[in-house]
């Protein structure tokens, strides 16, 4: 007899399916009332004006209604009714619940009434905004858990490829409808790709998008992701499960996250903010070579452990409360070297500075020397008190540096004398290409949706390319010194950015930097919005008129 481990019996695959459609639904409704306190009860509720048909005799009385249901959000929107001039409808249920009255109009009487036409093909929420039609278009998504395996999939339709053409002609993908498209995330060897697949289960297409997560933004599982709650809490819920974490609330909204996750499995919210991948493409550099022993936090905790500085406790809590500086160890294992004292290296790696730091290191490794002959004449803590200083630039340090270094030794000499007689700089200008969090960023708590308006704070300085790319503003060149930005989006594309410092609006664009006048709708929900996050808005000067 084979006796079957226990824990693979425990981790047999999971299935849900999902059935979503972007149809609206009518909902016709019928309540009953016998008592006038149960009448009372429908005033305080409902308009009586929305139900449409009235049955009633001597011991009840009978309202039926009509609404259109959301396909989203569930709501329910009443459908006026058109009542016959002839019977007045509130009349007679005013009759009806008058304890004086002691005749009844008949034993049983129905008041003809219809409904307002439906002859719609979009029906806007007006509780959560987004479009629903009569087109009769449905979609079913299978989410399979597995032990390490997450596996969404789902039907592409004639209606489907009509819409997405042109990506599916991008693929040289053989068109064979129906089909089925198959995102697969998987954390034990935390690879991420897309499966297209004919209706006798042969694969069509197969892409690792590992290291081009972009590409999910224009699969079919996207749309089907960003409009519909219910498909996202159950990915999410799955990858929970799966992973045994607890995944970042803010982050999970987005669906190229997920290969992120199950790259990088376990981490907090700053872990994820601080990835230093391309900006542009989302790509990891081949310089970070540490990205396999980061793979979970049992690996990553090894990597660390490995590393002299690890042995104090002191500077372990600092990288565990901001776990972003993972993927920085050998550039903090440089520097380390060139301080040679915990006080001031952990002092360092607090600074809000510390990312520029580590990424001047790792983009110019001679960085290493304009800070060990910095300690070296001014002693290690003068650093230290740099970067905390008020008026410190770190444009004007880092090109300080970088010019530094470059100098040949007579001039670095020249450059010490200086030194003791103060700190100066040059004023050479110079960007990363590679993602980096905003010092300034706004808390997620001002992530809010009014009247259909997304506001969504901006985290890296990836996300402000993305943004000043959609928006043809200077975002595209935001560095992570610069103010805080929330983006303003409508039905998912970008239509304002609002520059935030100290807590003031410093100023707020539409497309292409055009200016927000008083006579726009945004203007009066910006200000709604400010006032939700105590954020002063100065939409009353001249230079917003």
């Amino acid at each position: 007899m084979i006796r079957v481990p226990l824990e693979v019996l425990a981790m047999k695959p999971k299935y849900k399916t999902v059935s979503v459609t972007k149809d609206y639904q009518i909902r016709i409704q019928r309540e009953n009332f016998t008592s006038i306190d149960e009448l009372n009860d429908l005033y305080c509720r409902e308009n009586i004006k929305d139900f449409a048909i009235i049955y009633h005799n001597d011991q009840s009385l009978t309202l039926i209604s009509a609404y259109v249901v959301c396909p989203y959000c569930g709501y329910l929107h009443p459908i006026r009714c058109i009542y016959n001039p002839k019977q007045p409808q509130l009349n007679l249920i005013y009759d009806w619940s008058n304890p004086e009255l002691t005749v009844i109009v008949s034993n049983e009487e129905e008041i003809e009434t219809t409904f307002q036409s439906l002859e719609i093909h979009h029906f806007t929420c007006p509780y959560c905004y987004k479009v629903s039609n009569d087109m009769h278009q449905s979609s079913t998504t299978t989410i399979k858990q597995e032990k390490y395996k997450l596996t969404i999939k789902h039907e592409i339709n004639i209606l489907h490829v009509k819409k997405h053409l042109s990506y599916l002609t991008s693929l040289n993908c053989a068109l064979n409808i129906p089909m089925y498209e198959q995102v697969e995330f998987n954390i034990r060897n935390g690879h991420s790709c897309i499966c297209y697949i004919g209706k006798d289960e042969t694969p069509l297409y197969i892409l690792d998008i590992t290291n081009k997560p972009t590409t999910l933004s224009n699969c079919f599982l996207k749309e089907w992701f960003t409009e519909f709650d219910i498909i996202k809490q159950i990915i999410k819920e799955c990858m929970q499960n799966i992973t045994k974490t607890t995944l970042p609330v803010d982050l999970s909204n987005s669906l190229e996250n997920y290969v992120f996750f199950s790259r990088f499995v376990g981490f907090d919210a700053s872990f994820y903010m601080a990835m230093p991948y391309h900006k542009t493409t989302y790509m990891f550099h081949e310089h970070f070579t540490n990205l396999k022993r980061l793979h979970n936090q049992k690996t990553a905790l090894e990597y660390l452990m490995s590393l002299p500085f690890s042995k104090n406790k002191s500077i372990r809590k600092l990288i565990f409360r901001n776990q972003g500086l993972l993927f920085y160890l050998p550039e903090c294992l440089s520097l380390y070297n060139v301080i040679n004292d915990v006080n001031v290296f952990c002092n360092i790696l607090a600074s809000k500075y510390i990312f520029d730091i580590l990424m001047l290191f790792h983009l110019h490794p001679n960085t290493h020397i304009f800070f060990r002959d910095c300690c070296k004449v001014k002693g290690t803590s003068v650093l230290s008190h740099k970067f905390s200083s008020t008026n410190f630039n770190w444009c004007d340090f880092q090109n300080y540096v970088i010019n530094y270094c470059s100098l040949n030794h007579i001039e670095q000499m020249s450059e010490q004398k200086k030194w003791k007689k103060g700190f100066c700089f040059f004023n050479d200008m110079i960007s990363t290409p590679y993602s980096l969090p905003l010092i300034h960023r706004l808390s997620s708590n001002v992530n809010a949706t009014i009247r259909g308006y997304q506001f969504i704070a901006l985290n890296n300085t990836a996300e402000c390319y993305y943004a000043g790319e959609a928006l043809h503003n200077c975002l595209q060149s935001w560095g992570d010194c610069d103010s805080g930005v929330v983006v303003v989006k409508q039905n998912s594309k970008f239509i304002a950015s609002i520059e935030v410092f100290n807590h003031v609006i410093v100023q707020a664009r539409l497309i292409g930097n055009h200016r927000i006048n008083k006579h726009d709708g945004l203007r009066e929900i910006i200000i709604e919005w400010s006032k939700s996050n105590n954020i002063k808005c100065p939409f009353d000067k001249d230079e917003y008129e």
